[in-house]
């Protein structure tokens, strides 16, 4: 009888044994050697069955575990091979040894799987099953079946991290025989793992591996030289066996090593401790838990304390001090907040000093303690410190300051506190009755002391006679000359208002917040008595003002005062609020709050792209052949404008008219009529030189509105002031504006025609300016020949000479008067001649003549060793000459070396404290027009080492929108970088105009929900600056409910904000809050009957 064939079990030998030698198993001896072969058969069988079921774990590779052959040479897997295709050739023969034995291998037995195992019915395809409790009650469920890795911010890592105590593992401090030394700290000794060395195998036991070792030989929290001593000898010892070998560090303990090997050898550096904190707090993203915000205001407040106690010049700096107060501001409360910010004023604000340095800290720390004042108006234990609380700070601060220009900036700071509350009217009082006391004092009381004059000057504000700014106002000494008269002239009905949108609106609420926006706009000059109406707070007091005036009497101050009473009606200066630091050694936050003109509706339609163009696909496809579109950018200098001031004139723009102190832009939503005014009536209140900036100024502002304007008022003031060389340069310019150049050629021939008397050694105020601005518009002309002969002229020779002799001659007159130590020329004047130097290497050099004369400005800025802002001056007028001659031109340069120049310039600038130069910036973007290398681009604006300011940062917003169709590729840098400048701990925080963009960015993209939680974190940064709070009842109102709304309204009103009208007379509160109700309960019923119908039908 033949042996059952079992088809589904594969044979377990290579061949069937002969059953027709039945005389073998008769025999004992056969049955002996039966059961021996048995045996051995058993014995092989298994090793076999171990060795198949390897070759099945290991079938991808192929290989065999001994490696072993036969010893007919071969090899163990060509047997199996071999036995492989016996067996499928008798596949229909069985096994008799499987029925012998009673058993097979569980390998050998087929699987099988259920279709769709691990799957959930209502669940998504790739959503697996991959653990079922005991219970049967819960199932873990995993992407693809794989369970999700233990992260280390899991719950049960972070209990073992917050209930275990830290243990420091490191290896740096061993010694090869394993010993250490007791921990200062603890008192016990420092522990770490040891490791098996790689270079050989371990001949310890297992458990060894396990054990916890002690280093004796050295400390672990040594510095760094010891730890690199240690390091070496560990590395020089590891090459023999059965050794430890040192763990890897990751390149964040490198870094983290680097700075603190850097610390302890400078420990002053304050960049270097600002970089140890931007590293350690890289491992912790910033991130909405208020766990991690914490930890991440934790590390920073831990290492800026450290910081301040490492070196006594650190307790000293305004800086540190500062930015570990903010810190303390998010973990503190408010009781210690306030005795720390005191224990501060009092150390670095409460004495007086003799040098400028100490005067500069004292005023920066004071100005800080003001900042955090109206910061925290309105919260915590501040909370009934309204606009009152802040007049009372403000002076304190005004008895601590030092210095004009300080006074001055306080009283700009106070008026836009003033302002943003609402209560513009006392801000503009304030700054009138200032005017008065500064430029039109009665020199009879010029002897006496301020509270004397300050009560003769309450008597002309209480006599209602017209003040400065307004109509037919003369001033406080005319009053006085024309025996103090009662009567005054009408001005309520020329007052100028502004037009708003929104008057037909449906909604109550917005139509709230429309007439409370339109009242804040034309609320600008103070009523008198006779026509306040029912406002009071329309006519100001001069109790009301009296305690913020200061005593001006510098030609300076004065000056700057009147530049600051501009900014505040809406003009920005460039540069003007650094220049107010006259004993600054520290750079201020100061554009958080004077940045204010950002924020006007032209200034944001001109941030974001224009909704009305579409979306650009950025190709089109014509007969089936996809063609991209050209690429199409904006303007190179957009309008954010930022730079020293006095980088640039008034009238002087970057390429052309475009990019000038004031455009259309720069004027648009403002009160014209206040500001001429103002120039008027301060005008030739100083001395000469700042009378001429003064009315440079003027004649700039009638520009932006009308050239024709501007062109009628230089005239009238040549007429009076004929020899003045700026004014006769700014009329040029007028003319070049209205593309005259001809009658540009005359005036400077005419203004430049009676300065050849005098010596070389010598000029007249203006001049070389004159000359540089009249060889440059040849130049750019195309007429090189007519730019030669003016530079001839300039140093007093032939305009036909132009030979190399002649040239020799013109270049070291130049030099000469590059380096002139005359009393009466300036920095500017000086800068001129180099310009003109330079331009002549230009003109007669040939390839690379540009570089020859950029070459020129770097060495008149070395030889001279500016600083500050002659030196950011210099760097500019060098990157344009380079950006004129090869873009403007057209013409021969090396396009690299012009990049490399501009690229060094916009970093060196903000390494040397100056800011950001958005001409220079400008410039670099116009060389990275058509490169298609944006990697240089986003560098320049990436998060780097560099504090940004408010500008740069809404500059970078402007740049998203500068390549056409590009918007939608950038927004979510846009959100990052507006992000980190509200994040804790930055520096432009408290920054309205910052919150302000970003909100109407989160508008401007759609996120309202996300505009809306913005908006609570902007009113607790901000709490008096109330256009904040009317952007609820604007494009918010579709978020807001009128529940939230009202308590809006309670809120403005808590904190002292002022309100023209009463919400309550523009909607029924209980009508609006049922019907709200009602709504939200109908969207909450709604939801939660869809959830309970996906939950009903989610197994199908």
């Amino acid at each position: 009888m033949s042996p059952p064939a079992f088809s589904s079990f594969p044979p377990s030998f290579a061949s069937f044994p002969d059953l027709e030698k039945t005389e073998d198993r008769a025999s004992p001896s056969g049955q002996r050697k039966g059961d021996e072969s048995l045996q051995q058969h058993s014995k092989k069988s298994k090793h076999r069955d171990r060795d198949k079921h390897k070759d099945k774990r290991d079938r991808d590779g192929r290989k065999i575990r001994d490696g072993s052959t036969r010893k007919d040479g071969k090899s163990t897997r060509h047997q199996r091979d071999d036995e492989q295709a016996k067996r499928e050739e008798d596949r229909h023969a069985g096994d008799p040894m499987n029925v012998v034995y009673g058993g097979i291998h569980g390998g050998d037995i087929p699987k099988y799987r259920r279709v769709g195992f691990g799957n959930v019915l209502g669940l998504a395809k790739g959503l697996q099953i991959v653990n079922r409790e005991t219970s049967g009650k819960s199932l873990e469920i995993g992407v693809n079946g794989r369970r999700r890795p233990a992260r280390y911010t899991d719950p049960h890592f972070l209990a073992i991290l917050t209930t275990t105590r830290p243990r420091h593992l490191s290896s740096g401090s061993l010694d090869p025989k394993g010993r250490g030394k007791l921990d200062p700290d603890s008192g016990s000794q420092a522990e770490f793992i040891r490791l098996p060395s790689r270079l050989g195998r371990s001949t310890e036991p297992l458990s060894t591996y396990r054990s916890i070792h002690t280093s004796n030989d050295q400390d672990v929290n040594s510095d760094s030289d010891a730890t690199s001593s240690a390091i070496g000898d560990v590395a020089a010892s590891s090459s023999e066996p059965d050794t430890d070998t040192n763990i890897p560090r990751t390149a964040h303990q490198h870094s983290i090593a680097a700075l603190e090997a850097s610390l302890q050898k400078d420990p002053t550096c304050i960049y270097t401790w600002y970089t140890l904190i931007d590293q350690t707090l890289s491992t912790i993203p910033p991130s909405a838990k208020s766990s991690l915000a914490r930890a991440r205001t934790e590390i920073r407040l831990s290492i800026l304390d450290r910081a301040i106690r490492t070196h006594g010049q650190n307790k000293a700096s305004v800086e540190l001090r500062v930015k570990w107060l903010n810190a303390g501001a998010e973990v503190w409360e408010g009781d210690r907040l306030e005795k720390e910010w005191e224990r501060a004023v009092r150390e670095l604000g409460g004495h007086t000093v003799d040098n400028d340095e100490g005067r500069g800290l004292r005023n920066r720390m004071w100005e800080e303690w003001l900042r955090w004042r109206i910061s925290s108006a309105g919260r915590g234990s501040r909370r009934g410190a309204g606009v009152e609380g802040i007049i009372s700070d403000a002076r304190r601060v005004k008895e601590n300051l030092e210095g004009e220009m300080a006074q001055v900036k306080l009283l700009w700071r106070i008026a836009i506190v003033l302002r943003d509350a609402g209560f513009s009217e006392r801000a503009m009082a304030m700054l009138q009755a200032q005017a008065d006391l500064t430029f039109n004092g009665v020199p009879n009381l010029d002897s006496e002391p301020l509270p004397t004059r300050l009560n003769a000057l309450e008597e002309f504000w209480d006599a209602e006679y017209p003040r400065l700014g307004e109509p037919s106002a003369r001033g406080w000494n005319t009053w006085v000359r024309e025996g103090k008269p009662e009567q005054r002239l009408p001005i309520s009905s020329q007052q100028t208002a502004l037009d708003m949108d929104g008057d037909t609106v449906n909604d109550d609420y917005m139509r709230w917040g429309v007439d409370e926006a339109r009242s804040d706009a034309n609320s600008v000059m103070p009523k008198h008595a006779d026509d306040a109406g029912d406002d009071p707070y329309a006519t100001v007091l001069f109790s009301d003002v009296r305690p913020l005036l200061v005593e001006i009497t510098t030609p300076e101050a004065k000056h700057a005062f009147r530049i600051a009473w501009l900014e505040f009606l809406g003009l920005h200066v460039p540069g003007f609020v650094r220049s107010l630091d006259e004993y600054s050694t520290e750079k201020a936050d100061d554009d958080t709050w004077s940045c204010t003109h950002l924020t006007r509706q032209a200034y944001l339609q001109q941030l974001f792209p224009s909704r009305t163009k579409g979306n650009d696909t950025g190709w089109d496809a014509y007969a089936g052949t996809i063609i991209a579109h050209e690429k199409t950018y904006g303007s190179t200098f957009g309008c954010v404008k930022e730079w020293g001031f006095g980088v640039f004139g008034a009238l002087e723009g970057v390429n052309g008219g475009e990019g000038r102190l004031w455009e259309e832009i720069d004027v648009k939503g403002i009160h014209k009529e206040p500001v001429r005014r103002i120039f008027e009536q301060l005008r030739q209140k100083i001395t000469p030189h700042h009378d001429e900036e003064w009315d440079v100024m003027a004649i700039a502002f009638e520009a932006a509105d009308s050239i024709k304007s501007a062109i009628k008022l230089s005239k009238a003031l040549l007429s009076v002031s004929r020899d003045s060389l700026p004014l006769w340069g700014v009329h040029a310019r007028l003319q070049r504006m209205r593309g005259r150049e001809d009658e540009a050629r005359r005036i400077y021939d005419s203004a430049l025609s009676t300065t050849s008397d005098h010596p070389i050694t010598s000029s007249r105020r203006g001049e070389a300016m004159l000359w540089w601005e009249w060889a440059e518009m040849e130049w750019l002309s195309g007429d090189d020949n007519g730019a030669q002969g003016i530079i001839m002229r300039a140093v007093r020779l032939h305009a036909d000479a132009n030979g190399p002799m002649n040239v020799l001659r013109a270049k070291r007159g130049l030099e000469e008067r590059m380096r002139s130590r005359c009393s009466t020329m300036d920095w500017k004047e000086r800068e001129s001649w180099a310009c003109l130097r330079a331009l002549l290497d230009v003109l007669t050099g040939g390839t690379g003549a540009v570089e020859e004369g950029m070459g020129v400005l770097e060495r008149y800025v070395s030889e001279h060793s500016l600083k500050g802002l002659p030196l950011e001056s210099a760097w500019t007028r060098m990157v344009l000459l380079g950006w004129k001659h090869a873009t403007l031109l057209g013409r021969q340069a090396r396009r690299a070396v012009v990049r490399n120049r501009v690229v060094q310039v916009v970093r060196d600038l903000e390494r040397a404290g100056r800011g950001m130069n958005t001409a220079a910036l400008g410039i670099f973007l116009e060389g990275e027009k058509g490169e298609s290398v944006w990697g240089r681009v986003k560098a320049l604006v990436g998060e780097g080492a560099m504090i940004k300011g408010v500008a740069r940062r809404i500059w970078e917003v402007w740049l998203a929108s500068w390549e056409r169709g590009g918007w939608d590729g950038e927004k979510e840098r846009v959100r990052n970088s507006l992000g980190i400048g509200v994040e804790e701990g930055s520096r432009t925080r408290a920054s309205p105009t910052l919150w302000r963009t970003y909100v109407e960015f989160e508008i401007y993209c759609g996120e309202l929900k996300r505009a809306k939680a913005l908006l609570f974190r902007a009113v607790s940064e901000c709490p008096l600056v109330k256009e904040l709070y009317l952007l609820a009842f604007g494009s918010l109102r579709s978020v807001f409910t009128a529940r939230e709304l009202e308590n809006w309204a309670e809120t403005m009103a808590e904190r002292g904000i002022r309100m023209h009208r009463d919400l309550d007379g523009y909607a029924t509160k209980g009508e609006y809050d049922e019907s709200a109700d009602e709504s939200e309960a109908g969207e909450e019923n709604e939801f939660d009957m869809e959830t309970r119908d996906y939950r009903r039908l989610a197994p199908f």
